[in-house]
């Protein structure tokens, strides 16, 4: 999952509530074995959605420089690009859909990113595995979350082929884990300008 952080004091997660015993979950025990540490749960003030926190400065700094700082700066490592097998590049892409895409049985996958670092790496990706897809630029979209209107940003939508998405459909977590609907869940990324803290990942 590339998710999203505090500069070098932490990670942190921000999961819709009805996601916290399974994506939630997740990212603890992966931290917890891979690191040893511990997440932390904080409840936002709005009620649907929980900080997950992993309080640790040497692991954040990794992760800020594997990733970049900010939804308009996310980068995928160049070396896991180059170097990654075709098993482990399908994975990433399947986490990458379960964190910033959605799925639908007659669409196919669908991912917005406001990066254009990934709009370039992610088709490439793509093309390494074969994949047919479209992409599309969209200027000028101005958010509104829980009444306050956020700065627009430029956003890259990405289109997989249905049948091409059907090669990694089982590795989606959230859609194998989670009770949705059966051929759609959608989640979306808003940034507030100039404030990274208050990144949230809204999910419907």
């Amino acid at each position: 999952y590339k998710g999203e952080f505090r500069g070098y004091k932490g990670i942190r997660f921000t999961i819709n509530n009805k996601e916290i015993d399974t994506v939630g979950k997740k990212i603890e025990e992966v931290f917890n074995k891979e690191f040893s540490l511990i997440a932390k749960k904080y409840p936002q003030r709005s009620g649907n959605c929980t900080d997950v926190v992993i309080h640790n400065v040497e692991v954040a700094s990794a992760f800020y420089k594997l990733v970049g700082d900010g939804c308009k700066n996310k980068i995928i490592d160049k070396s896991f690009i180059n170097e990654a097998s075709e098993s482990q590049l399908m994975h990433f892409m399947a986490g990458y859909i379960d964190g910033d895409g959605c799925v639908d049985s007659h669409h196919g996958c669908q991912i917005i990113t406001a990066s254009e670092n990934l709009s370039s790496q992610v088709p490439f990706i793509l093309e390494k595995l074969g994949f047919t897809f479209s992409i599309f630029k969209t200027e000028n979209i101005t958010s509104k979350i829980g009444g306050r209107e956020y700065p627009s940003l430029t956003s890259y939508n990405i289109r997989i082929n249905r049948h091409c998405c059907e090669k990694i459909l089982t590795l989606l977590f959230k859609r194998n884990n989670i009770d949705a609907h059966h051929s759609k869940y959608r989640e979306f990324l808003f940034l507030k300008e100039n404030d990274r803290d208050t990144m949230a990942l809204l999910c419907n």
